[in-house]
């Protein structure tokens, strides 16, 4: 059977296969691949380049990078390696047609030595052209996404994912500050849970 890993390259992250005897899944889901960087984050940003080193890229490196400066040890920014054999595999984890997009996980950090209960981690990931090569509304959709998934209540949007409930989970946004529900609505991401369900906003 062939399992998955993620590694770290000098390029970024990769997924490598892994040949085991007995059981084994291909169905792993991100948050079990992910699993070492979840648990080290409150919040995991990866970026996903769109294989032919464009002005898009250059710049969502650039800003991320300054991004993840000044937002501390509890959020983890992470690049995806272009490079890598199985790069349209590690996309279609988090329901991503194709690159370049950003995704930002929940992670299982909390504050204290708790963690959050893995099912109620969920990702949001953003692939509007216009935003990802834009850095003032990339900034804007890093800044609401990471709100929302710092300190939304996981459990009530992991559960309003599970039930498709597109209304309600746009409330429970809206709980969070009129402008950040908003600001992420407008830019059209996909909200989803690892393996399950995925829906998109605006």
């Amino acid at each position: 059977m062939t399992e998955w890993r993620v590694e770290e390259s000098p390029d970024g992250l990769r997924l490598t296969a892994v040949t085991r005897r007995g059981l084994g899944s291909e169905q792993l889901t991100w948050a079990e691949l992910l699993y070492f960087q979840l648990a080290a984050s409150t919040v995991l940003v990866l970026y996903f380049p769109s294989r032919f080193e464009l002005g898009v890229d250059a710049l969502a490196h650039e800003a991320l990078t300054v991004f993840a400066r000044a937002t501390g040890t509890d959020t983890l920014v992470n690049f995806w390696d272009p490079a890598d054999p199985e790069f349209s595999r590690a996309l279609a984890l988090f329901d991503v047609a194709a690159p370049p997009a950003l995704v930002l996980a929940r992670g299982l950090k909390l504050p204290g030595k708790r963690t959050l209960d893995r099912a109620n981690l969920y990702a949001i990931s953003i692939s509007e052209p216009d935003v990802l090569r834009d850095r003032e509304r990339l900034a804007v959709a890093v800044n609401a996404a990471h709100e929302v998934l710092a300190r939304g209540d996981a459990a009530e949007i992991s559960g309003y994912l599970r039930m498709r409930a597109v209304s309600s989970l746009v409330q429970a946004l809206g709980r969070l500050g009129g402008s950040v529900a908003d600001g992420l609505v407008r830019l059209k991401p996909k909200v989803s849970l690892p393996g399950g369900p995925s829906i998109q906003l605006g």
